[in-house]
C-alpha cells in the first residue's frame, strides 16, 4: 500500500470518528436540554377561546382553570413540566360538553398554552318535563351557563326528553325541532324575525315572531322549506304594506298559500 493511500484511509477514519463524536455531543446536548426543560416548572397558563361571531361563548377562562383544578388538584402553574400530560389535559377538555375541540402545548419558555374551540348554541330547549338546555350546531346538548345566556331561538311546549338516538337516527320530534331551528338560524332574515318554536300536544308547530303578537301556524314538520319560503315572501311583500298589527294569525299549513286573519 502506498503512502498516499494510507493517508487517505487515516483521513477517512479521523473524519468518521469526528462525525461520530459530534453526533454524540449533539445528542447529549439535546437530552440535557430536554431534561432541563422537564425539570423546570411551568410559569403561566395562556388560555385562548375562539370567538363565536356576535355570540359570546358559554365558557370563560376561569371555567377552564376550574375544570383542570377539579381533575388534577392543581392549575398547571408552578408544577414540573414533566408532571404535565398535555394529551391527558386535551382529552379532559374535549369531553367537556361546551368544548368542541382543544389543543394544549408547552413552549420553550415553559408557558402552558390552551386553545379551545367552544360549541355554539343555536336553540334553547325547555321540554315538557322542565329540562332546560341548549343544542349546538351539531345537535349536542349543552348545559346552561352561569356566565352568559345567548339570545337564541327557544323551543317549548310538548317537547320530548333528550335522547342521543334522536340525533344518531335523525328522527323524532326533538330532531325535527333542531332541524327547523337550524334552517331558521341559517337564514339571516328569518333569524331576525322568529323568536320561539312552540310544539302543541298534537305535535303541530306554532312560530312566535320577535315583532308583533301574531301566531304563525306552521303545522306538522312537513314541506319545511316551502313553508319558510312562503313566510319570507309574505313578510317581504305582504306585511310591509299591511303593517305588523294587521293580522293576528299567519297560517302556512295550506299548499303554496299564506292565509292571514
Amino acid at each position: 500500500m502506498s503512502k498516499r493511500s494510507k493517508n487517505r484511509d487515516v483521513n477517512k477514519t479521523v473524519k468518521h470518528i469526528a462525525f461520530t463524536l459530534g453526533a454524540l455531543a449533539l445528542l447529549v446536548l439535546l437530552v440535557s436540554a430536554a431534561a432541563a426543560i422537564k425539570g423546570n416548572n411551568s410559569t403561566i397558563i395562556n388560555i385562548e377561546i375562539d370567538k363565536l361571531g356576535e355570540q359570546k361563548s358559554l365558557l370563560i377562562d376561569k371555567d377552564i382553570i376550574a375544570i383542570i383544578e377539579r381533575t388534577y388538584g392543581f392549575d398547571l402553574v408552578g408544577v414540573p413540566i414533566s408532571d404535565i400530560d398535555v394529551l391527558s389535559v386535551e382529552n379532559l377538555l374535549k369531553n367537556v360538553p361546551h368544548i368542541k375541540d382543544a389543543n394544549v402545548h408547552v413552549d420553550a419558555q415553559n408557558e402552558v398554552h390552551i386553545h379551545v374551540v367552544p360549541r355554539k348554541a343555536i336553540i334553547r330547549i325547555v321540554d315538557e318535563f322542565g329540562s332546560n338546555y341548549f343544542l349546538d350546531e351539531d345537535g349536542i346538548r349543552l348545559p346552561l351557563s352561569t356566565n352568559f345566556t345567548p339570545r337564541v331561538l327557544v323551543a317549548h311546549g310538548a317537547v320530548p326528553q333528550y335522547h342521543d338516538a334522536a340525533f344518531s337516527e335523525k328522527k323524532g320530534t326533538l330532531y325535527e325541532i333542531y332541524s327547523l331551528g337550524e334552517k331558521i338560524n341559517k337564514d339571516p332574515f328569518l333569524s331576525a324575525q322568529i323568536d320561539q318554536i312552540f310544539i302543541k300536544e298534537d305535535k303541530e308547530v306554532v312560530l312566535i315572531p320577535k315583532i308583533g303578537d301574531q301566531e304563525i301556524f306552521f303545522g306538522p314538520f312537513e314541506e319545511i322549506n316551502d313553508k319558510l319560503e312562503n313566510l319570507v315572501a309574505f313578510y317581504k311583500n305582504g306585511m310591509v304594506y299591511k303593517g305588523w298589527k294587521t293580522y293576528k294569525t299567519i297560517d302556512l299549513r295550506y299548499n303554496n298559500q299564506v292565509v292571514c286573519k
